[in-house]
């Protein structure tokens, strides 16, 4: 995979460090929440999002805070008002 992402991307990465082979994208998002998270932590979650994003964040003890995405922003974060909180949903 290392190789991979250096032949095509040009990018250089440490195959014992960076690089984890996963199952699949739940696996994935379920170790960094698990890394990065813990009780007492709140973590942005898109909606309409990959419910999977919700379970793994309550899962390692953090509270997801609901954010709305919408076609008038082409489905992207409104940087401004989650700045703001007006985006945010109560959960």
């Amino acid at each position: 995979m290392a190789g991979w992402y250096d032949r095509f991307y040009g990018v250089s990465l440490n195959p014992d460090t960076e690089v984890l082979p996963l199952i699949g994208s739940k696996e994935g998002i379920m170790h960094i929440c698990m890394t990065f998270l813990q009780e007492g932590d709140e973590a942005l979650i898109p909606d309409p999002g990959y419910p999977t994003y919700r379970s793994a964040v309550q899962l390692s003890g953090a509270t997801p805070v609901t954010y709305t995405l919408s076609a008038d922003n082409d489905w992207q974060p409104d940087l401004a008002a989650l700045e703001q909180g007006t985006c945010l949903k109560s959960n």
